[in-house]
């Protein structure tokens, strides 16, 4: 799978600010209820929780895995102190949530971070 650093500071991508928006509830998240219910039942995790998600200590990277319809991001970072991996799009007004996990231990590993904080 091919990552590649997003460079955040073009227009049409996410910037540094939107991001700390997101973390202040300022920009609207949007979802597939359906997909949000079954990331519920199947993980314990609505995607509402990436309201949640720490925006501020996150790393992000562009999501060139697949040739998509349009830009793809992977945010990998933590929510209640445990590591999670979040992929999004941005939307008019905000981030559109494709999908929210637990990172493994894998994941945890070729993007560098502890799966748990402690503070």
């Amino acid at each position: 799978m091919a990552y590649a650093h997003a460079d955040l500071s073009y227009a049409q991508e996410l910037t540094f600010p939107d991001l700390l928006c997101i973390q202040k509830k300022v920009m609207k998240l949007s979802f597939d209820p359906a997909k949000s219910e079954r990331n519920r039942r199947e993980r314990n995790l609505p995607f509402e929780r990436a309201y949640d998600f720490d925006f501020e200590t996150a790393e992000f990277f562009a999501d060139e895995r697949f040739d998509y319809p349009e830009p793809r991001f992977i945010g990998i970072g933590y929510l209640d102190d445990r590591l999670h991996v979040l992929v999004f799009a941005k939307s008019e007004d905000g981030l559109r949530v494709i999908s929210f996990t637990k990172a493994n231990e894998r994941e945890a590993e070729k993007f560098g971070f502890p799966q748990k904080r402690y503070r």
